[in-house]
């Protein structure tokens, strides 16, 4: 499933985890966004808090949510 990956917004390498996006954007691209950032999926840009990351999503990426049954 190609939505279950996170892409980088500066290099557009491809991520299976969020965790391997934030490490990627630290130490590939200096970002300020550190391990324990929680980053956008969308633009890349970190959260110290999943509350904080969610919100930022209801508020910048707005999409209908898909949920799959398997």
């Amino acid at each position: 499933n190609s939505s279950s990956t996170s892409s980088c917004t500066q290099c557009g390498t491809k991520f299976h985890s969020i965790e391997a996006l934030a490490r990627h954007l630290h130490l590939s691209h200096n970002d300020t966004c550190d391990e324990n950032m929680r980053p956008c999926p969308e633009c890349g840009e970190g959260y110290p808090s999943e509350d904080d990351l969610k919100e930022h999503m209801l508020h910048h990426h707005k999409e209908e949510s898909v949920n799959c049954d398997d």
